[in-house]
């Protein structure tokens, strides 16, 4: 203990855990047989096959943890065999253009200003109609 530097607890604590008994000795060993039967099962088929055989105890965490000491992955579903690509082709048809005509197109642009502009106009002439009426109301109620 003086050489390694290991507390005299933790040395005692090392000591007894390699003394210990594997509890899981006989799960282990039929989890084994299932994977030579089954070699692409993984944790969910795998606890089910262990209850089927008898061993209803057994939690899917605990099957888990035991595949992962045993190194039993199941390697065959591990990655995509290709990237995901929506591409479906030409779907449908192209819609046909409408403005051949350049001459067509500016006359529309300003058509478009001048509805945004009167829009705009319509909205402050609103406003200080609503304002005028609210003042009225104020002197009428005073």
């Amino acid at each position: 203990m003086k050489v390694t530097g290991f507390p005299k607890a933790t040395y005692y604590y090392w000591v007894n855990c390699f003394e210990r008994v594997n509890k899981d000795e006989l799960i282990e060993k039929e989890m084994l047989k299932i994977r030579q039967e089954h070699a692409n099962a993984g944790y969910r088929p795998m606890s089910e096959l262990l209850k089927q055989r008898g061993y209803h105890h057994v939690n899917h965490k605990k099957v888990q943890r035991l595949m992962k000491k045993l190194g039993l992955r199941v390697t065959s579903y591990w990655h995509k065999s290709r990237k995901y690509n929506s591409y479906k082709g030409k779907v449908g048809t192209v819609a046909k253009n409408k403005f051949t005509d350049d001459s067509e197109l500016p006359f529309l642009i300003k058509k478009s200003q001048q509805i945004r502009q009167n829009s705009n106009i319509m909205k402050m002439e609103f406003r200080k109609s609503v304002i005028s009426i609210l003042t009225l109301i104020y002197l009428i109620a005073r």
